[in-house]
């Protein structure tokens, strides 16, 4: 009764395996299959990153703390014995997870800067700032900043620098603002999903090389790996689909949704953290609740390609994924992670208001470069990110164990 979560369910869980196989009539051998996950792992950080230094100090890592097979309990009868290797197997796990979602954070940061691009609005600005400079225009205003005269209006149809300007201050506030909102959202669901396929892959392996090595042991079978590495492979490979697909639907999304309630809102208002937040809230708001129902969204067309795949193992994967993803135990975790991540932007939207010294509010346009550079932080791998900040959400690491644990009969060989 003093076992971690995984010691018991996976204990719970190999006593109905074992029930299971008696009924077959074979003798049932324990033994451990971690090194299957720990390979998967590898292989998911080479694809991504390439052989480079850090990939093989990773993958050196993931091999030296593996539970190979020479180390499993198959000599020993103790249930003990065998509940300190499953828990050793899911912490090891663990660590895995934190290295693939780690490393999914400057992809994520590459794929936003393009999704996202305000760094190409600031370079027009900057330029027709000095090219209007230069021609005697805009001399009044600091580079790039609308005046106050034009800032509160629509632009109307010209062709003068102040009428782009604006135009172009309009764009960066709303790109602005999607680029760290999306960013929020994308750590989110990278660090859950990451998780989910990592322990579910993981406990497949285990429970599955274990019991075809307690067959061949006792009927004289061959030993093989029943998840091909192709499946493996592929199954893993999902992570590709949110950064190519999936991610810019979401950009997409928040695009749309900011537009619309920062349409309203002057470049030369001025806003409190509070004004700021409401606004944010809006759109997370707008984001997760579908209308008109106001119930909870479905993430899981993001994170999972439509098409079913043909391979009949695969294709149980990706249908266990999108029941998790479906699951009101999921929705209550994003939730909860989506509450942390957006308790992060409202720390950093506090802070750079401060740091602007206005008295505890600021004008929207000096607002907006500070919103955009915090998705820097959002996406940071650091002690500073937002990464850091979810590792406190204890939900996610329960989330974790009962991917792992989860265990019915259909997931046994036949």
């Amino acid at each position: 009764h003093n076992q971690p979560g995984p010691v018991r369910g996976m204990l719970a869980m190999w006593q109905r395996a074992k029930r299971i196989v008696r009924s077959r009539g074979r003798q049932l051998l324990v033994a451990a299959g971690a090194a299957g996950a720990a390979a998967a792992l590898a292989w998911y950080l080479s694809q991504s990153r390439g052989e480079d230094d850090e990939t093989e100090h990773v993958n050196a890592e993931s091999d030296s703390q593996a539970i190979t097979p020479s180390e499993t309990p198959a000599q020993s009868n103790s249930e003990t014995d065998f509940a300190d290797r499953i828990q050793m197997h899911f912490e090891h796990n663990q660590v895995a997870c934190d290295s693939a979602v780690l490393y999914q954070l400057s992809a994520l940061q590459d794929a936003l800067c393009s999704l996202a691009d305000v760094d190409a609005i600031r370079t027009r600005l900057r330029r027709g700032a000095e090219q209007a400079a230069q021609s005697g225009k805009g001399a009044t205003e600091p580079a790039g900043v609308p005046s106050s005269s034009s800032a509160s209006a629509p632009a109307p149809r010209s062709e003068t620098w102040e009428d782009e300007k604006l135009a172009l201050w309009s764009k960066l506030k709303v790109a602005s603002f999607t680029r760290t909102i999306a960013a929020a959202y994308a750590v989110v669901l990278t660090n859950l999903v990451v998780r989910i396929q990592l322990n579910l892959l993981a406990r497949h392996v285990f429970l599955e090389r274990s019991l075809r090595e307690g067959m061949a042991n006792a009927d004289g079978m061959e030993t093989s790996t029943i998840l091909p590495r192709h499946t493996q492979e592929t199954y893993l490979s999902l992570s590709e689909y949110f950064r190519a697909d999936g991610l810019r639907d979401l950009v997409d999304e928040v695009n749309a949704v900011c537009e619309r309630e920062l349409n309203e809102i002057p470049l030369n208002a001025r806003l409190s953290s509070d004004d700021v937040m409401g606004v944010v809230a809006a759109v997370r708001a707008a984001l997760e609740l579908e209308a008109p129902s106001g119930v909870p969204r479905s993430w899981t067309g993001l994170v999972v390609p439509s098409a079913v795949p043909a391979d009949n193992r695969l294709r149980e994967l990706i249908l266990e994924t999108i029941d998790i993803l479906e699951s009101e135990r999921f929705a209550a975790v994003v939730s909860e992670t989506l509450d942390c991540a957006f308790d992060f932007l409202s720390a950093g939207i506090s802070t750079a208001i401060e740091r602007a010294q206005c008295g505890g509010v600021i004008p929207f346009a000096k607002l907006i470069p500070s919103m955009a550079n915090l998705s820097n932080r959002v996406l940071a791998a650091g002690e500073d990110g937002l990464l850091k900040r979810l590792e406190g959400v204890s939900s996610v690491d329960e989330l974790s164990s009962l991917v792992y644990c989860s265990f019915n009969e259909t997931s046994v060989p036949a």
